[in-house]
C-alpha cells in the first residue's frame, strides 16, 4: 500500500487526476474479475478482432482477454506520466488526458463484457 501511495504522490492535486486513475483501476479489477470467473466457461476461442473479415480469423484463443485489461494499464500508466509531466505548462490538456485513459478503460470493459456474454 505505501508503494501505491508513493505512486499517487507523482501526480498533480487535482481531482481529475484522481478520479480518472480509479476509474481505471476499478473497470481493471472488474474486467479481470470477469475473465477469471468465466474463464472455465469460455469456448476455446473466442471473437477477438473484428476488425478482420467474418469466419476463423476474428477468433482467438482465450487467453488473449487478458490482452484487453493489459493494453489498457499500459495505456493508462503512459498517460498519467505524460500527463503528469505536462500539467504545469498545459493543465487542461493533462486532464484530458487523464479523462481520455478513463473513457478508453470502460469501453475496454464493454466490449470485453460483451464478447464473454456473446460467448457464454
Amino acid at each position: 500500500m505505501k508503494y501505491f501511495r508513493a505512486f499517487l504522490r507523482f501526480f498533480p492535486k487535482h481531482p481529475f487526476f484522481a478520479y480518472p486513475l480509479g476509474i481505471v483501476f476499478i473497470s481493471l479489477s472488474i474486467a479481470l474479475g470477469v475473465i477469471s470467473i468465466q474463464y472455465n466457461q469460455l469456448p476455446t476461442k473466442v471473437p477477438l478482432y473484428y476488425s478482420l473479415p467474418w469466419g476463423k480469423d476474428r477468433l482467438a484463443d482465450k487467453i488473449w482477454l487478458y490482452v484487453l485489461p493489459g493494453a489498457v494499464f499500459a495505456l493508462s500508466i503512459l498517460n498519467s506520466i505524460v500527463s503528469s509531466a505536462l500539467y504545469k505548462k498545459q493543465p487542461f490538456l493533462a486532464v484530458l488526458i487523464n479523462c481520455t485513459s478513463a473513457f478508453v478503460a470502460l469501453l475496454s470493459l464493454y466490449t470485453l463484457i460483451r464478447i464473454v456474454v456473446l460467448v457464454v
